[in-house]
């Protein structure tokens, strides 16, 4: 059994580290916010909790009942329950929290964690998540603060739900200069996007995120020349040095490639506002009265509003078949007084840009040893972008 040490350790390298970490830098923050539950180390023995590469949790937690936000630990390709004994043993620690789900896009380098903080007394409410990500670079804030503080504007401004931004701050954690942003928000009693359910909620979602865009306002602006060259030499490289298998066997990246730079010679501008930077069914849930939340705000940003389109497209299973190269409704005046690209072309650019870091995610893939996912996630890409080009 590991046993969390008081103070936090240095970034982890391992699942067990990694839970111990987790743990003790919640423990640290829930004394920083005040907004979480704290009773203070003097009065409380550590608890034990059950770890595994993907969430860890309270191990006396009643993985069969119905608490405050027990939809959300579901995996939403099986249906099951995240929160089932594992092999991967046991921690413990001075943490209030409930359950801690480790970032997918965690790294030595990187970490990043979300608590929940859902069950318990009432002096707990109100239900409550923390998100956590460590900095790259100590002196160099994350995105995640600034995320939090778009998310905060959009109250009353988007039929979305989007959670209620409760406390943030910055504190430095373990011997090693790691510093951590944080971000405490309203925990959502809701449940994950279905895959069955997937094609209908994308088309949902996208109609949600128009409304929102017209509510919030547009701008127009050109593609950036250092943006458009980046692309050219990205998706060359993809036509001329392509990894084995990576095309899908009925596409020619010969053919495709005039197509792209021609996409690329736009001139009219791109419509740009308020994006959440990966609005897909992983970050969508839905409540019990039937509206749609998003979460995970942290790369929300001022953007061409295609990005967040084609992100939300390429998280269904079926993304060309839930193409819809039309421009939405709420969105045709603004466009067109502003002479903006074809929605259809504005939607090629943006995947394209999207495709400019696929060295960096094939790598990625390599040493995660899963190359096989993220082949098949590049032919729906270059399947969508070629549906695209030839609108």
């Amino acid at each position: 059994m590991l046993r969390t040490e008081q103070g936090s350790p240095t970034p982890p390298t391992t699942v067990a580290s990694e839970a111990a970490t987790a743990l003790a830098w919640s423990a640290r923050l829930e004394r920083d916010s005040a907004v979480l539950p704290h009773h203070g180390w003097a009065r409380l023995r550590r608890r034990p909790f059950r770890a595994n590469r993907r969430v860890v949790y309270r191990r006396d937690l009643d993985s069969a009942g119905q608490f405050p936000c027990s939809g959300l630990f579901i995996d939403q390709r099986t249906g099951a329950s995240l929160l089932l004994p594992t092999e991967g043993g046991e921690v413990r620690s001075w943490s209030e929290a409930d359950v801690i789900l480790l970032g997918a896009m965690r790294s030595p380098g990187q970490f990043r964690f979300r608590a929940f903080f859902v069950t318990g007394a009432p002096n707990r409410r109100p239900l409550a998540t923390i998100a956590v990500q460590q900095r790259s670079d100590p002196a160099t804030a994350s995105p995640l603060v600034a995320g939090a503080r778009v998310a905060a504007s959009l109250a009353g401004r988007t039929a979305l739900v989007v959670p209620a931004v409760l406390d943030h701050g910055t504190a430095s954690l373990g011997r090693h200069g790691a510093v951590a942003d944080w971000v405490v928000e309203q925990a959502l009693d809701a449940h994950p996007i279905a895959l069955a359910d997937a094609a209908t909620t994308v088309t949902e979602l996208i109609d949600l995120l128009a409304g929102m865009w017209a509510r919030c306002g547009l701008d127009h602006a050109p593609l950036h020349g250092h943006d458009r060259d980046r692309a050219l030499r990205a998706f060359a490289a993809l036509v001329e040095q392509p990894p084995a298998d990576i095309w899908p066997h009925d596409l020619d990246p010969a053919q495709t490639w005039p197509r792209v730079q021609d996409a690329l010679t736009e001139r009219r501008p791109l419509t740009v506002g308020i994006s959440h930077g990966d609005p897909g069914i992983g970050n969508a849930l839905r409540l019990p009265d039937g509206r749609l939340a998003l979460t995970d705000w942290e790369d929300a940003a001022h953007r061409p509003i295609a990005h967040d389109v084609i992100k939300a497209l390429l998280s269904a299973p079926t993304a060309v078949q839930s193409l819809n190269t039309s421009t939405p409704n709420p969105l045709r005046a603004a466009m067109s007084a502003a002479g903006a690209a074809a929605w259809e072309r504005q939607l090629a650019i943006a995947l394209i840009m999207f495709l400019t870091g696929w060295k960096n995610r094939h790598a990625r893939a390599r040493r995660r040893n899963s190359l096989t996912a993220h082949t098949q996630r590049m032919h729906r890409q270059l399947h969508l972008l070629t549906r695209l080009l030839e609108s």
